[in-house]
């Protein structure tokens, strides 16, 4: 699983900024990780989403990571809710700004984050399937 390789292993992966869905499938073979950014780019939940499938649908084992608009509770928790590996969270100055962050991609006890269900999603990999692929600790940077 990918948090066990981002203990283990050093990964290389890739930015995309654009919000066309294509541009991330014909990036990710031989990556480990599609970043899609959300802070400088014109990209919303939706063209997250798509952008995710299209990471999952394309060769290779890449998985798809998105960068944060900000260390917002609301929207860490709708990027992890749409089945992404793990968020960067931009301009994380500060131990409680970091705090923050983690509370807001872990479930209670540890954190703030409600628990969506399983969400439903469809690859052109695999058919409509149910996917709860947050991670309990998922990869928080500073810039």
């Amino acid at each position: 699983m990918f948090p066990d390789r981002l203990a283990s292993d050093p990964l290389v992966g890739t930015w995309v900024s654009l919000s066309d869905p294509a541009v991330a499938e014909m990036t990710a073979p031989g990556f480990d990780f599609v970043m899609l950014d959300t802070e400088h780019a014109p990209n919303d939940t939706e063209t997250i989403a798509d952008g995710i499938r299209a990471v999952e649908a394309a060769d290779g084992d890449a998985v798809p990571l998105a960068r944060a608009l900000d260390n917002d509770l609301g929207a860490i928790k709708r990027l992890l809710d749409l089945g992404l590996a793990g968020v960067m969270v931009p301009m994380v100055e500060t131990p409680e700004e970091a705090a923050a962050a983690v509370e807001a991609a872990k479930y209670p006890p540890e954190g703030r984050a409600a628990s969506p269900g399983p969400a439903p999603r469809t690859t052109a990999a695999t058919s409509p399937t149910t996917s709860s692929a947050r991670t309990t600790r998922p990869p928080c940077w500073s810039r």
